[in-house]
């Protein structure tokens, strides 16, 4: 899909949506990102491809140049969050949980939604507070022209979907039929192509064996780069299994867990914090699906040896969080760094700026630790409902709280009720969600007072001096 024109598809369907809204280049490429990441396997990948269009852009409308790779830095590296792929992720989890594959992609919905919805949250409050507009309407593509010029992309996804949701087949032969439905609506398009430009009607072999051609040298590109990924991925996977070997015939996995437990002293919300920050470290500067596997065999299993109770789903996906997260943690924010080139900003201002916008995220496998409910575990479906709702509310209070952007921008204090609306909201339990809830509408009234006495208030009368004084 990436090479026969996806990502290119994807942005500019996002900018038909979202280009003409405040700070719209940052929306599309929160949006195009998220779409590409589904389908790519690296958020280097994924910066370079949908960061091309999307960061001059976000330039030329007023972001600084840190900014707008902060910005795609963030929105690539939570590409891998997101079902189906997950940066191939997800299919090793399954194997090596023993968990359908389908579960996985299921339960790793929701929190991922959640995380760019508060990326979109950052993205407008930066925007606000900034006083940055959107892209005129009449330099960007109409929606259903784009959507359907390029809708023979999406058929091949919705073909992986419905291999693994309604067949409920492996994963391998469910990307076998989207790579041979892709490539077939590849050839029918570049042959359709032919027949619509040409001059006189009738079947003209050579006008139709070049169309084919084409075709046949895109799936060769797709073939080769395919292949190279595939080199990246599977020496990256091959050090991590030397060296999931040498920690399980050492025991080094075991002391890697009791070393994570004595420096949390037992405690099970301290070795929480000490696994986050034990997977930020091993996660930094390596390849998504060796990230996973490093995770899964040295910091997850803390998490179930002082709490068993804890799904062995949510605690992998913990780890799994924030070993990607690392991508934007600098001093080896990889991502960051390769979005700073495409910006021409500062790489460690960039970096910094990425954590900053990171920081929401940090919330979030905390929440689905203490409530696996958000995992799609041993839930029901308006629970699931009020999960969501409550969550996003809360992750966008956080947002406004790090931005110091609400209404208007936010006083100590007015951060301070943000903060602690966020905090209540993302716990779980009605009294709590109802408490958070009320300090934001408290925290909404106080910015709505201010902001009209500010505009009440007469403008300043420059002083004038007399001649000859």
């Amino acid at each position: 899909l990436e090479r026969l024109g996806a990502g290119e598809y994807f942005i500019n369907l996002a900018f038909s949506l979202l280009g003409h809204y405040r700070g719209g280049p940052a929306k599309v490429a929160v949006v195009s990102s998220g779409m590409f990441g589904m389908i790519s396997g690296s958020s280097i990948a994924n910066v370079v491809t949908t960061g091309t269009f999307t960061i001059p852009l976000m330039k030329r409308v007023g972001f600084r140049p840190e900014v707008a790779g902060a910005v795609e830095s963030s929105a690539s590296t939570h590409g891998q969050l997101m079902p189906p792929v997950m940066g191939a992720a997800a299919f090793i989890m399954a194997e090596m949980l023993g968990i359908p594959y389908l579960e996985i992609a299921k339960a790793a919905f929701i929190p991922a939604l959640i995380s760019y919805i508060g990326l979109f949250s950052v993205v407008h409050l930066e925007a606000v507070k900034t006083g940055i507009q959107g892209i005129p309407r009449q330099e960007l593509p109409r929606f259903w022209p784009t959507f359907l010029g390029g809708i023979h992309h999406l058929l091949s996804v919705a073909v992986l979907i419905y291999f693994l949701l309604v067949e409920l087949a492996s994963p391998q032969r469910a990307a076998y039929y989207a790579t041979v439905v892709a490539l077939l609506t590849h050839l029918v398009r570049r042959l359709w192509g032919a027949h619509r430009d040409a001059e006189e009607p009738g079947f003209d072999p050579i006008r139709y064996g070049r169309g084919a051609w084409v075709a046949l040298k895109g799936a060769t590109a797709a073939f080769a780069a395919a292949a190279r990924n595939i080199v990246g991925i599977a020496a990256a996977c091959a050090c991590a299994g030397i060296i999931i070997g040498v920690t399980t015939l050492t025991g080094l996995g075991l002391r890697m867990t009791e070393l994570i437990l004595t420096l949390a002293f037992g405690n099970f919300h301290l070795t929480l914090v000490m696994t986050m920050v034990a997977s930020i470290i091993l996660g930094m500067g390596i390849p998504t699906t060796a990230t996973y596997i490093m995770m899964a065999t040295l910091t997850a299993p803390a998490i179930r040896e002082v709490n068993p109770l804890v799904p062995i789903l949510a605690a992998h996906l913990f780890v799994f969080y924030f070993g990607i997260v690392a991508d934007d943690t600098p001093p080896v924010a990889v991502a960051a760094y390769a979005a700073a080139g495409l910006a021409g900003g500062d790489p460690f201002r960039t970096g910094l700026q990425a954590f900053k916008f990171e920081l929401r995220t940090f919330l979030l496998p905390f929440m689905f630790v203490y409530s696996p409910q958000m995992l799609l575990i041993n839930t029901t479906p308006l629970e699931v409902v009020w999960l969501t709702i409550t969550a996003s509310i809360g992750i966008y209070a956080f947002s406004a709280c790090i931005q110091r952007q609400f209404v208007i921008q936010t006083t100590w204090l007015e951060g301070l009720l943000l903060l602690a609306s966020a905090l209540l909201l993302i716990k779980p339990g009605l009294y709590t969600d109802l408490t958070g809830f009320g300090a934001l509408v408290f925290t909404y009234w106080l910015q709505h007072r201010r902001r009209r006495r500010l505009s009440a208030a007469p403008a300043p009368v420059p002083s004038s001096v007399p001649r000859g004084e």
